[in-house]
């Protein structure tokens, strides 16, 4: 399977005081945000996973250098963050309403491997 490190709008702000609530993007790579998201969650399970397998240790920065220089979490022009559009389609019929769930393959996705979502989805 190849991989295509392809165009991705990423949010950079939002400005709630507006009615419309303005968004600004900036282009990047969706790779570009998986790679700063993954590190990320493997600094953080590095430190806070026990290695015993008892649990979560209690949540704290003082190790995480890596989560020190991208800084605020919810300041998203401090890294990369690509937004995705999701849809929920219903059926419905006599029996009732239900909708399709996408598997995504552990083996063949990037991100979110061996989880359920609804389709259709897309980062664009």
């Amino acid at each position: 399977m190849s991989s295509r490190n392809r165009l991705a709008w990423h949010l950079t702000g939002v400005d709630w005081s507006q009615p419309d609530r303005a968004l600004t993007f900036t282009t990047g790579t969706y790779f570009g945000g998986v790679d700063v998201s993954d590190a990320l969650a493997h600094e953080m399970a590095m430190y806070h996973v026990a290695g015993d397998g008892s649990g979560i240790l209690p949540a704290s920065w003082r190790n995480l250098g890596f989560r020190w220089l991208v800084g605020d979490p919810f300041t998203p022009s401090r890294r990369p963050t690509a937004p995705s559009t999701d849809t929920l389609t219903l059926r419905v019929d006599d029996d009732g309403a239900s909708f399709v769930l996408h598997n995504r393959a552990a083996g063949n996705v990037a991100v979110a491997g061996g989880m359920l979502h609804i389709m259709p989805a897309g980062v664009f």
